[in-house]
């Protein structure tokens, strides 16, 4: 049977998505030719999916919810990443426990399994999220004056949302009291810091607003009608290596009995993109704490025992023999995103460095001394261009 993942309903009202706009909506409906080149992709590395798991795939690739949208994305991505690396995949091959994982691979009689994750802010800041996607897309497309655009810093948020229409017309009317060659004049000689800009207080939220003229070509283009050119910036407290700890917790307890070398991939979908490697060595191997000797005076830096992979009585989940992290993978991304391997030192079965060819981080499980293994580049794994999908 014959699938395709979108209708292309194209329409230029699509031409840039409001924050609301669901992603498959967003990629099913935009017009643009490197929004096309991400659907030809997708549609490709679908068509190379086990037959049996397509309509189970396709439901959750066109469903407008972003998480089951980009959970069945990464499937396809993890499935993908083990095809080009030379590894015949079969999947939800079900162990001696009873449960199936993911993916089970085998290059040249090597096998290994995988169970593909997304990791995700709670969903109390996602409830937060949609509140504030709700009041920014309202602004971006109630406010509008022909010239301007603005950026939106959030400085106080509220549970419920504001008065929204009150709120634009009192935008409205401030940003016509401007005339957009004098704004850019100011812009051009003294800079963007002195751009006008305004506090507005509604109903417990608190929006800073500075007014960005629009370039000449865009202005006599007529230009698209949003409102917002910057933001909206926010503040928050970022606890990223819990959310991957919990996550890692919970797929490591789930799976127990491996005959094979065992891998997490997991996919980050935070608001807040992850530091590097310091949020993921903090799940994985403890978090970093301060170490004071009385008898010397002298402080040093250590980790606490509350990894994934070691607690208070040494090493833990070694079963778990690696974790794939995959920072922000995005099918209109796949080219860029960030992704590495880290090895357990611990692990009952470990999987052999090399196996998997993208950048690896292994340890030295006596002296805990790390080193890396350099790998091959996102858009070297797909063969893409790196400046994918605007250079197809």
């Amino acid at each position: 049977m014959s699938y395709s993942v979108f209708s292309r309903d194209l329409s230029d009202e699509f031409e840039y998505g409001l924050q609301q706009t669901s992603e498959y909506e967003f990629l099913n409906r935009c017009p643009r030719v490197e929004v096309e080149v991400v659907r030809s992709l997708i549609e490709e590395w679908f068509d190379r999916m086990p037959g049996e798991e397509k309509p189970r795939l396709l439901t959750s690739l066109r469903s407008h919810d972003d998480l089951e949208h980009v959970s069945a994305f990464f499937e396809i991505y993890c499935h993908e990443l083990l095809l080009h690396n030379k590894m015949v995949v079969s999947m939800h091959a079900f162990g001696s426990d009873g449960r199936a994982k993911d993916f089970r691979a085998d290059r040249d009689g090597t096998v290994i399994e995988m169970e593909a994750v997304l990791c995700t802010d709670p969903v109390s800041k996602r409830t937060d999220k949609a509140i504030l996607n709700s009041v920014t897309d309202y602004i971006d497309i109630n406010a509008f004056v022909p010239g301007f655009r603005y950026e939106l810093d959030i400085r106080k948020r509220a549970k419920d949302i504001p008065p929204l229409k009150a709120l634009t017309q009192q935008i409205r009317e401030w940003t016509e009291g401007f005339r957009r060659s004098e704004v850019r004049q100011l812009l051009e000689q003294s800079g963007y810091e002195t751009l006008p800009s305004r506090r507005f207080v509604s109903a417990d939220w608190v929006i800073d607003v500075r007014l960005i003229p629009r370039p000449l070509d865009d202005v006599e283009g007529g230009g698209q009608k949003r409102s917002i050119g910057v933001g909206p910036l926010q503040a928050a407290e970022i606890q990223n290596e819990r959310a991957l700890w919990n996550t890692l917790k919970r797929k490591a307890r789930h799976y127990h009995d491996h005959p094979y070398p065992f891998v997490i991939a997991v996919d980050t979908m935070f608001d807040f993109p992850m530091r590097d490697d310091i949020d993921v060595l903090q799940a994985l191997i403890g978090t970093e704490v301060v170490a004071f000797n009385p008898t010397t005076r002298k402080t040093r830096m250590t980790r606490a025992r509350d990894g994934i992979w070691i607690g208070p009585k040494g090493p833990r989940n070694t079963h778990v023999s690696a974790v794939l992290v995959a920072n922000q993978v995005r099918s209109s991304n796949v080219s860029r995103a960030g992704i590495r391997l880290f090895l357990n030192p611990w692990a009952a079965r470990p999987l052999r460095p090399g196996l998997i060819e993208v950048p690896t981080a292994l340890w030295d499980s006596t002296s805990g001394d790390r080193s890396d293994l350099p790998g091959k580049t996102p858009w070297g794994i797909f063969d893409l261009k790196e400046d994918w999908p605007y250079d197809a």
